[in-house]
């Protein structure tokens, strides 16, 4: 009989021994796994039909023959032909009192998908395909019954190196790593690019909330020095009148205006009052003034207007 459809039954990979095992990277014993796995199943052209104790992945038996939408394994296992050779099955293998599940549906996890006893299996490939019913009847039975293939045409090569199918099979659940190794880097910088975003973001307000805080800084410590050197100014300003009798000079009514005058004339002034008049006068500054020229001429002033002559003059 002339197969057109490809098959491995692959052998069995031998186990690394534990002190390789035990430098191995969490990638590598992943991928060792994974081959370990794949060696377990049954290929059928490249694709993987997974096989469990004395259950069939339906799932991937839909997979490996490219079968359209309305020959899922749900829409089979709900017609009427199904479900009589399922109760075949049963009898045949007394599912009832055994505890066989005949049909499992996993929706999580690494075996997930419609399983099915090995037997219904056959009658879901005859469904699907005949080519891929000729191969079920094979290979599936042998591997199910623990016969091995004694086949040894090109595409029934017992050894896995030499089977372009397993290959195949590796180089697609590599290629899907390398994709989903990849798919997790770009997420992953892609985070932490919106974390940095969201950091600078941060950053930059709470440099413009120091900015803030400086110039309240700035603005408390000029209010500072302003009531500083009010305060001094205050402590160390006299008022004309005061001037006049701290140099000891004859009271005179209109003297303290005088002296004023020539105090605000010779930029002495610390405080004006509402009216703008010259109040207040800086004390060192004015008793610098009266030792030099403004004593004499308040002498003068005072013969000048009749008011005698100075008792005494203190600077």
């Amino acid at each position: 009989m002339t197969q057109s459809c490809e098959l491995l039954l692959a052998p069995v990979v031998a186990k690394a021994p534990p002190s390789v095992m035990g430098r191995q990277t969490g990638r590598q014993q992943k991928a060792r796994k994974s081959v370990e796995r794949i060696s377990k199943a049954l290929i059928y052209k490249g694709e993987i039909v997974n096989a469990r104790s004395e259950m069939l992945s339906l799932t991937d038996m839909w997979k490996a023959v490219k079968g359209d939408e309305t020959r899922r394994p749900a829409d089979w296992l709900a017609s009427v032909d199904a479900k009589r050779f399922i109760d075949v099955v049963a009898e045949t293998t007394d599912a009832e009192n055994s505890g066989i599940a005949l049909v499992e549906t996993k929706k999580g996890g690494k075996a997930q998908g419609t399983w099915a006893h090995w037997q219904i299996g056959l009658a879901y490939a005859k469904y699907l395909s005949p080519e891929f019913h000729v191969w079920c009847n094979t290979v599936v039975r042998d591997h199910m019954e623990g016969r091995v293939s004694t086949r040894t045409d090109a595409t029934f090569l017992p050894n896995a190196t030499h089977n372009r199918d397993l290959l195949a099979a590796v180089g697609a659940i590599a290629k899907k790593s390398r994709d989903d190794f990849a798919a997790t880097i770009i997420a992953n910088t892609e985070r932490i690019l919106c974390a940095q975003r969201l950091t600078w973001k941060k950053i930059t307000k709470i440099e413009a909330e120091v900015a803030m805080l400086r110039s309240t800084v700035d603005k408390l410590e000029h209010a500072e020095e302003n009531v500083e050197r009010r305060v001094r100014a205050r402590l160390n300003a006299l008022t004309a009148r005061q001037i006049w009798n701290r140099a000891r000079l004859r009271p005179f009514k209109h003297g303290p205006a005088w002296l004023a005058e020539q105090l605000d004339a010779a930029g002495a002034t610390l405080e004006r009052n509402q009216y703008g008049v010259a109040k207040r006068f800086d004390a060192e500054k004015s008793a610098e003034l009266m030792r030099r020229a403004l004593r004499a001429k308040a002498e003068k002033f005072l013969a000048e207007n009749g008011a005698g002559n100075v008792v005494s003059i203190v600077s």
